[in-house]
């Protein structure tokens, strides 16, 4: 069950307590999803994305070898990453890439925001990594898809059990702004207006 983060004295995520980590939306991956259509996925992906650059959060992509070809993030993805370094990893679990876990460390923000595909796997793995290290979890689970219903319920059942939050890139963002009529909050509308719709 998740922990509460008012009774349990956890400080609210803020822009400055903030990063996040995009796992293996790459479109050999992410065409096998079942539970989130690519292209849903990829746009709810785009709006985290922006919204990263909007509060200014450092963020971080991890992808796995797929055949011979060089791993790639989806292009939709990819055009709003250019500055982000992107990170290859074979293992599964993905704190247990040592480049990863220090680039995510080296950020120094303790609240971190996993998304990716598949959920029963590389995001419930490093959800549980993340736990164990002590990072402050918050999964959008528009941003993630899995390959069943039932297996990924069961993920995010599992996820919630490390104490980790699930909720929508919307919710996310609206917790960030704060204040939904001030300027970053009325380009957290636009970002937000493709996925909304």
């Amino acid at each position: 069950m998740t922990v509460n983060p008012i009774t349990a004295n956890k400080a609210p995520m803020t822009p400055g307590s903030t990063q996040i980590l995009f796992l293996d939306i790459q479109p050999e991956i992410v065409s096998g999803g079942g539970t989130n259509p690519p292209k849903a996925l990829t746009a709810s992906a785009v709006a985290l994305a922006r919204i990263g650059k909007l509060f200014g959060l450092p963020m971080t992509v991890s992808l796995v070898p797929v055949g011979d070809a060089e791993p790639r993030l989806v292009p939709e993805l990819a055009a709003e990453l250019t500055d982000v370094t992107q990170l290859v990893r074979t293992l599964a679990p993905a704190f247990e890439d040592s480049a990863l876990a220090a680039a995510i460390e080296d950020n120094g923000r303790h609240d971190l925001v996993i998304c990716g595909v598949v959920t029963e796997v590389a995001v419930l793995l490093a959800c549980f990594g993340a736990a164990e290290r002590g990072y402050e979890v918050h999964v959008p689970v528009d941003a993630c898809s899995g390959l069943t219903s039932r297996t990924e319920d069961a993920a995010f059942r599992r996820i919630e059990s490390f104490d980790a939050n699930t909720a929508a890139v919307a919710t996310l963002g609206a917790v960030l702004a704060g204040d939904l009529a001030g300027p970053e909050g009325v380009e957290l509308m636009r970002i937000l207006q493709p996925i909304m719709s």
